[in-house]
């Protein structure tokens, strides 16, 4: 498998990952959903869990290469760094901006928020990426932003967690210490509280404890499945494993969270691992997948698209609101997959200007700075191999 196959592997999973989070975010605007199809919805939350694994292997991948061409560890961790900030913080900056736009004019033309009730210290938050430790910033100042946050705080740690995890017993050992911390807070944050049990969409769901679990499915993936996304076919195996894994987990989320609604804290690690047994199960797939153009180039920009939706959800709301009485003819399934058809261009169209105005410059910029020279220009529709989930 080539280089650009596995990245072609890893969009893949990126297209399915976004296209979860704008349905569960969407069906809410959708009125008398049949049950399945709100389940199905609902469960594209853990989209952002199969974002967490992919970022761990790739930034995994990042650092490895990094490490090939000779940098030392202050070298290649403060080069992580940058490119890191470089890559995310611009276009979440410009979201901070529009989003305060947006709600302004929402209240004028239709007297609702996009945004929930948060004040300056809370934009300021956002603007240092420590708002995913902050209640009343966790998710209002973007909307979704609360993800972002937590890959900020997961790139803090991830090169000494790539560090330690290149030996067997290092890798085993990081993972039973992540674990043993983020649920360990997790238990102590819970002490005297009115219910020992995590709840969905609340900031004990958001915050990077219950979040950072997520991480560790994606560096196990990179570190014994990398020969198989690099250079090998899956055997069939793999592939039996890989499919009852996504059987067994998606059963387990919905015995533990969409389904039975019992506490979230453990339904995130449960979709992680769900979503490495999908990416297999992709990978051993790839030559058919390859083919399926669309969806890579959605992948590619999840990012954009990610931060984007949120503003086609609103334009959706304005069309229902105004049309609404014409809109009641269509069949609720049809006008969901309509809905989710238009939000996703909508959002994808607004990212292509974002990453050539925004997101391309900025990145180039920081490559000029690490190089010490001019960067080669990337040419029009594509990007460099080196995006975490949020690319």
């Amino acid at each position: 498998m080539t280089q650009d196959d596995r990245l072609v592997v890893l969009d893949l999973g990126r297209a399915v990952a976004i296209l979860g989070v704008v349905a569960v975010h969407l069906c809410s605007w959708v009125p008398a959903l049949p049950s399945w199809l709100s389940l199905l919805a609902g469960s594209g939350q853990y989209g952002v869990q199969l974002f967490f694994v992919i970022s761990a292997f790739t930034i995994c991948k990042t650092l490895a290469d990094d490490r090939k061409k000779g940098l030392d560890t202050a070298p290649l961790i403060r080069r992580f760094y940058l490119k890191r900030f470089a890559r995310i913080a611009p276009l979440y900056y410009l979201g901070i901006v529009i989003y305060g736009v947006l709600d302004r004019v929402a209240i004028r033309i239709s007297h609702v928020h996009v945004l929930s009730a948060h004040g300056t210290w809370d934009v300021l938050a956002n603007a240092l990426f420590v708002h995913q430790f902050v209640p009343g910033a966790i998710n209002s100042v973007v909307p979704g932003g609360w993800s972002i946050g937590v890959e900020m705080a997961f790139y803090v740690v991830a090169p000494a967690l790539f560090l330690m995890s290149r030996t067997r017993r290092g890798l085993w050992l990081v993972a039973a210490t992540t674990l043993a911390v983020c649920y360990g807070t997790v238990w102590f944050a819970l002490r005297g509280a009115s219910t020992n049990a995590v709840i969905n969409n609340t900031f004990l769901y958001y915050w990077p404890p219950t979040q950072f679990p997520c991480f560790i499915p994606g560096i196990m993936l990179w570190s014994y499945c990398r020969e198989k996304f690099q250079h090998e076919r899956p055997d069939l195996h793999m592939v039996v494993l890989a499919g009852v894994g996504v059987t067994a987990g998606y059963a387990a989320l919905l015995a533990t969270g969409a389904g039975l609604n019992l506490s979230y804290a453990i339904t995130p690690l449960i979709a992680a691992a769900t979503g490495a047994s999908l990416l297999l199960l992709f990978a051993a797939s790839r030559e058919a997948l390859t083919k399926i153009r669309i969806a890579q180039k959605l992948g590619e920009r999840s990012y954009g698209v990610y931060i984007w939706h949120f503003l086609g959800i609103f334009i959706f709301r304005l069309i229902g609101k105004t049309f609404g009485a014409q809109l009641q003819v269509i069949p609720p399934v049809l006008l969901f997959a309509l809905g989710v058809t238009l939000v996703t261009l909508l959002a994808y169209a607004l990212s292509t200007c974002s990453e050539r105005l925004v997101e391309r410059p900025a990145s180039r910029w920081m490559r000029e700075k690490l190089s010490g020279g001019p960067a080669p220009k990337t040419p029009a529709g594509s990007r460099p191999a080196t995006s975490p989930a949020t690319d």
